[in-house]
This record gives structure tokens, C-alpha cells and sequence, in this order.
């Protein structure tokens, strides 16, 4: 593995500057947005003048680690820290840089395009925030061919009550025939913009899973923009657990003919958390696949919203591209909205999305109930039996667990 020390003080200059570019013309977080029309900005613009008290991530690094033998990097207020990452498992073909040393290295070409072309379509005010505000990031490259087998590990935790607001950046280039897992978490803090920018190339393949933390943030804004070549397969799992709010922020391009790519979202919501998503998958060549499915369940005054669209251009013949939202309501305050969305110009398609907000099935707990199965565990059960769906798709024993720990602390079981 050849890396390259960094000197966080650095600015990646370049991407500030495109990203302010860009964010005269989109203009400030509104509800003029379609994916911001029930997002609590009154609440954000709260915080940020006065964010009080919140909690931090005291926790060392074992406490949190989801896969103690394999590779980590060490985000410590949206900062990678090389020094307390542990990375010597990696392979010596697969290159790790600072993302200021990237811009300054045989990659700046290929780094500065992906950077314009992204930032130059991007209409989300808070992923031009992040890009104009991100002092450093994570540039990682898988050579063609190279299996990655032990999972990398992203740790991104907030340790510093006067960072209050924190930026992280990671950009993955997977190469021809390359396979990667990837894990991140987030832990504690006021807010957290993180920004998974992934390249695959053709026959390529990564999951990414996005998994809960111990330590709540306030606002947790997180972004994934993808790039999909011929043949390559991408799964996305996401988690939200924001405290106030959680903005998931997805864009995800087949470029290339036979791409696939998966996501699938699952959020056990509390007290008055909020979780929006906002999903963009477009088909760009012919005989891709793409799935979409969203789940929501949630108690007490809690809210969900999913935006997800699948745009098929002329030339993506032969697509097959599925969506579903599906929100339970847990309380008669707690309360769903969707807005799915199809645009399609081929005519060889196979499309359809669905969207359902319901209560659990009366008939279901009365029959666990008749069979001596008391009322709150007939609950639990058929609420277990919702998520069940999303936790079978995970790829190692040791997320469901993981997922299955956040589950029984919101609902107390």
C-alpha cells in the first residue's frame, strides 16, 4: 500500500472553488427545493446560531470498530487521521492519499474532471456546502483486478465541542474487475456533512454500508454520488439515526451497459427524529438494472420523507428499474410522506414504483395474540418482521448484529 503523509492545514482550493461556483447558482438551503419542502430548516438555521449542548464520542477506537482485524481510517472532526488509522492490512497495490496530496499527484487529471463534472451537476445547497467547506479528504484507489477481502472501515467521530459542524470528504476509484466492501459510521457530535464520491469501472463491484453509530448527532447530512461503467454492480445500505434530522442524498449514474446497482434503507425512528431521502438513479445505457427499496418505521411524532426518482434516457433500452417506499406508522402522531418519480424515454422498459404508509395489521397481532403472545411482543414481532427484509440483504453477520442492537434500543425491547 503506498501512502502519502498530509498536512490537514492544506485547503483543496480547487474544489472550493467550483463548489462556491456552484452554490451562487443553487442558492441557500429552501423550501423551493423539492427534495427540502419538509426538511426542518427552521430548526438547522437554530442550531447553527446557537447549537448549546450536545453530545460528543469519548469512545476509543475498539469500542466502536465493527471489524477489529480489518483496515480503518480515522476521521477525528471531519479530519483523516493518518497517525491513529490502521491500514498496513491493505494490499500494497491499493493507493491511499490525503485528497490535497491526490490534487497534486498522477491523479490530479482524472480528480479535478470527477470533481467538475459532479459539482457541475449537483443541485443539493448541503453537498456544495460540504465541498465548499471540506479542508481535506480521503482519495483511495483500487488497481484492476484487485480483490479487497477484508473490509475498509471508515470511522468518522467528533471529539471537539467547538467543531460543531464538520466536513468529510472520500473519493474511491475501483478499477476493472476490483471488489471492495466498505463500512462507515458516524459517532456523536452537533453536525455531520459527509460526502462517498465512487467510481466503478467495468465488472467492478463495491458494497457500502452505512451503519449506525453509538453517539447521536444532531443533523447528519450524508451524500453518495457514483459513477457505474460496463458490468460493474454497486449495494448501498443506509441507516439514518440523526436526532433531529437525517438527510440522505443519493445520485447514482449507469454508464455503462449490465450496471446494477441496489439501495436499500431502513430507519426505527423515535420521539421527534426526522429522516428525508432523497434518491436519483439514471440510466444512461441499455439493459441496466436498478432497485430501490425504503423502509421507515416510526413511533411517537417522529416523520419520514422519501423523493426518489429513476430517469431512463432514450438510448437505456432493455432497462429494468424497481422502487418501493414503505412506511409504518407506529403512533397516530408520527406521520410519512412520498414522492416517487419515473421519467422514462425508452421504449423496451421494465419500471414500476410503489409506495405504501400503513399501521400494523390488526388481523396479524390478534392471531399472535390468540396465541397467548402479549400485546407489546406481538409488536415487536411483526415490527422485527419488517426490518427482517432489509437486515437478510446485509453482507456480513456482524452489521446485522449491529443494526439489531440500534433496533432494540429504540424500541426498547
Amino acid at each position: 500500500m503506498r501512502e502519502v503523509q498530509s498536512s490537514d492545514s492544506h485547503v483543496c482550493s480547487f474544489l472550493q472553488r467550483l463548489s462556491r461556483k456552484r452554490q451562487e447558482k443553487v442558492g441557500e438551503p429552501s423550501k423551493k427545493i423539492s427534495g427540502l419542502r419538509s426538511f426542518p430548516l427552521r430548526q438547522w438555521d437554530l442550531f447553527m446560531q446557537d447549537p448549546g449542548v450536545f453530545a460528543l464520542c469519548n469512545m476509543g477506537v475498539d469500542d466502536v470498530l465493527l471489524e477489529p482485524d480489518a483496515p480503518y481510517f480515522l476521521f477525528r472532526n471531519g479530519i483523516w487521521d493518518r497517525e491513529a488509522s490502521s491500514i498496513r492490512e491493505l494490499s500494497p497495490k491499493v493507493v491511499v492519499l490525503s485528497l490535497e496530496h491526490a490534487l497534486n499527484s498522477s491523479y490530479r487529471s482524472f480528480l479535478q474532471h470527477r470533481m467538475t463534472v459532479v459539482t457541475e451537476e449537483e443541485n443539493d445547497p448541503f453537498v456544495l456546502l460540504n465541498g465548499a467547506s471540506c479542508s481535506n479528504g480521503l482519495f483511495i484507489y483500487v488497481p484492476p483486478g484487485e480483490k479487497v477481502l477484508l473490509p475498509l472501515q471508515f470511522l468518522f467521530m467528533q471529539t471537539d465541542d467547538s467543531a460543531f459542524c464538520v466536513f468529510s470528504r472520500v473519493h474511491i476509484f475501483v478499477g476493472a474487475d476490483a471488489e471492495v466492501q466498505i463500512l462507515s459510521s458516524v459517532e456523536g457530535g452537533g453536525v455531520y456533512n459527509g460526502y462517498m464520491d465512487l467510481v466503478l469501472e467495468e465488472r467492478s463491484f463495491v458494497s457500502y454500508v452505512s451503519y449506525p453509530g453509538h453517539v447521536e448527532k444532531k443533523f447528519c447530512f450524508s451524500a453518495m454520488r457514483a459513477s457505474l461503467k460496463k458490468e460493474s454492480y454497486l449495494q448501498g445500505f443506509f441507516f439514518p439515526d440523526g436526532e433531529v434530522a437525517h438527510r440522505e442524498s443519493c445520485r447514482i449514474a449507469l454508464q455503462g451497459e449490465r450496471g446494477q446497482v441496489e439501495l436499500y434503507g431502513l430507519g426505527v425512528l423515535s420521539g421527534t427524529r426526522q429522516s428525508h431521502a432523497d434518491l436519483f438513479v439514471e440510466h444512461k445505457a441499455p439493459f441496466c438494472r436498478s432497485q430501490q427499496l425504503w423502509k421507515n418505521a416510526l413511533f411517537d411524532r417522529s416523520k419520514a420523507q422519501f423523493c426518489g426518482e429513476i430517469y431512463v434516457h432514450p438510448i437505456a433500452q432493455k432497462t429494468e428499474a424497481y422502487q418501493m417506499s414503505r412506511s409504518l406508522l407506529l403512533s397516530d402522531h408520527a406521520s410519512a410522506t412520498t414522492k416517487p418519480n419515473l421519467e422514462i424515454f425508452a421504449d423496451d422498459v421494465k419500471a414500476s414504483h410503489g409506495a405504501t404508509i400503513s399501521q400494523l395489521d390488526e388481523d396479524q397481532k390478534l392471531y399472535l395474540r390468540s396465541r397467548g403472545i402479549a400485546v407489546d411482543q406481538a409488536t415487536a414481532l411483526l415490527l422485527r418482521g419488517f426490518c427482517q427484509e432489509i437486515w437478510d440483504k446485509l453482507p456480513r453477520i456482524s452489521l446485522v448484529h449491529r443494526c439489531q442492537m440500534q433496533y432494540r434500543k429504540w424500541v426498547s425491547l
